[in-house]
């Protein structure tokens, strides 16, 4: 279900929509004095990412090298960070501005946590972002906290990626309405 999240008066309106959908995504809380050193990580990324290169098939190249590096280091270091896979599978509520999901810590609202989320599009989008937990009106699982994130460190183009999965859902969810006979 989609909900407007654009700019206007009122606390109830948001900036970016939100939409629900089943993701492999990651959150870990961050130790004292990690935060500044992922941030210029993430920072620096844009640079070396290959995003900036002009020919699309050699960007794509490089993203399914980068996955296969990836996987195969993790594969000789187990005791490294392992890239998203299906196990990380979760569903959640995304939007430009953060993320909400089944989490089983229970974080404090200064707490600083690393997101990482892979987007299903071609070829995946790997975003990482830093973030704090926000408060979330909801109902929670008996063994698990619905938990809500707010990023604060984001790449323009990790931003702009969800910006752009969020509205292929949404067309995606229409397609599916008119399909149905369903109001638009």
């Amino acid at each position: 279900m989609t909900d407007p999240e654009e700019p206007g008066e009122g606390a109830d309106r948001r900036r970016f929509y939100r939409v629900s959908a089943r993701i492999p995504i990651r959150v870990r809380a961050l130790e004292p004095g990690e935060s500044a050193a992922l941030a210029c990580e993430i920072a620096a990324s844009r640079a070396s990412d290959g995003r900036g290169l002009a020919d699309p098939a050699l960007r794509a190249a490089f993203a399914s090298l980068e996955r296969k590096l990836d996987l195969v280091l993790a594969l000789l270091d187990p005791s490294g960070e392992r890239p998203l896979a299906r196990a990380d599978v979760r569903a959640v509520e995304l939007s430009a501005a953060g993320v909400a999901l089944e989490a089983p810590e229970d974080l404090d609202p200064g707490d600083e946590v690393l997101v990482e989320l892979q987007l299903p599009s071609s070829p995946p989008h790997r975003v990482r972002a830093i973030a704090h937990p926000v408060p979330l009106v909801g109902p929670a699982g008996a063994d698990k906290l619905r938990r809500a994130f707010a990023f604060d460190q984001i790449s323009d183009e990790d931003r702009d990626a969800i910006v752009r999965f969020s509205h292929e859902v949404q067309r995606s969810e229409l397609r599916e309405r008119a399909g149905r006979g369903g109001p638009r």
